[in-house]
């Protein structure tokens, strides 16, 4: 009996064996190790396979119980992969549309010889200021770009104004010229890297307009006021004598001045204009932006 238990290996020593040949293959050299690498993965791989075989029979078992159907080899077709693709192009195709439409209207405005010399710089709409009825855009524009306080902004105008008022096929090189801008406001304040639009709505703006019939009346008149901006998007024109005879369509210009707006420019159109009996002798006057001053994204700063 006391030979046979010294026969027996105790689990100490079958663990020293098993360190000790671990150190030894760590000292064989790399051919060695590699073929033995081989050696086991032969001799491991038929029960590897059978594993495996037996996973995939149980899975497609549970497929097949739950849906009554053998899920076939074939691959899917890469769907997600087309349709980023198709999307991607769709949105390089509009970026170029609109870098195109917009090369085209500051074209349009380089063709007038009074903004032939005048600097103008392309900013981007990043925020707006409704705090205190106030209506104030911010831009990506500052100092550094040469935007400064009182510099006269642009914006394209609506098609809505161009239908509207722009119907007469004599328009002359003003109103023409409205189809490429309007004004829609001025800097109120610049930093380095940012500014601030004040709005015409905003109801601190003041600015020096004149008043001139729809070119479809065939009028020659002209009458000076002052716009105010009232917020909440309204715009009104003071100081125009009832004796005038303006009416709903006539066109509203931002006045040129030596040192903001070398031309006078569209700012928009009567939308209603009424006597009362407080001040009959002075018309009523509400104004619709040529611009839409809610959805603007990239406006046009004048520089001098």
């Amino acid at each position: 009996m006391a030979g046979r238990r010294s026969e027996r290996l105790s689990h100490k020593q079958i663990f020293t064996y098993l360190m000790m040949g671990a150190v030894v293959c760590m000292l064989l050299p790399v051919r060695v190790t590699n073929h033995l690498d081989h050696v086991l993965s032969v001799l491991v791989a038929p029960f590897s396979k059978g594993s495996q075989d037996m996973s995939l029979m149980v899975t497609d078992k549970i497929h097949q119980d739950d849906s009554g159907e053998v899920p076939s080899d074939t691959p899917e077709e890469p769907v997600d992969a087309t349709i980023q693709d198709t999307n991607r192009l769709v949105n390089i195709e509009q970026e170029l549309k609109y870098y195109k439409d917009l090369t085209d209207r500051l074209s349009g405005l380089r063709q007038n010889q009074s903004l032939d010399r005048a600097r103008l710089i392309v900013a981007y709409i990043t925020g707006s200021d409704s705090s205190n009825q106030r209506e104030v855009k911010f831009l990506d524009r500052g100092t550094r770009n040469q935007v400064e306080s009182g510099q006269i902004v642009i914006g394209w105008p609506k098609q809505i104004y161009k239908d509207n008022i722009l119907n007469d096929e004599e328009t002359d090189a003003i109103y023409e010229q409205a189809l490429s801008g309007a004004v829609v406001g001025r800097i109120s304040d610049a930093g380095s890297w940012t500014s601030s639009l004040q709005l015409i709505s905003d109801p601190g703006m003041a600015m020096k307009v004149a008043i001139e019939p729809a070119p479809q009346r065939r009028e020659d008149w002209r009458v000076k006021g002052i716009l105010k901006g009232k917020g909440l998007g309204q715009i009104s024109v003071h100081l125009i004598p009832a004796t005038v005879p303006v009416k709903t369509g006539d066109v509203v210009l931002a006045r040129s001045d030596d040192e903001g707006l070398p031309m006078d420019m569209i700012i928009g159109y009567i939308s209603s204009c009424r006597r009362t009996e407080k001040n009959p002798v002075e018309w009523q006057i509400l104004v619709q932006p040529a611009v839409d001053l809610q959805n603007l994204r990239e406006v046009v700063v004048i520089k001098r």
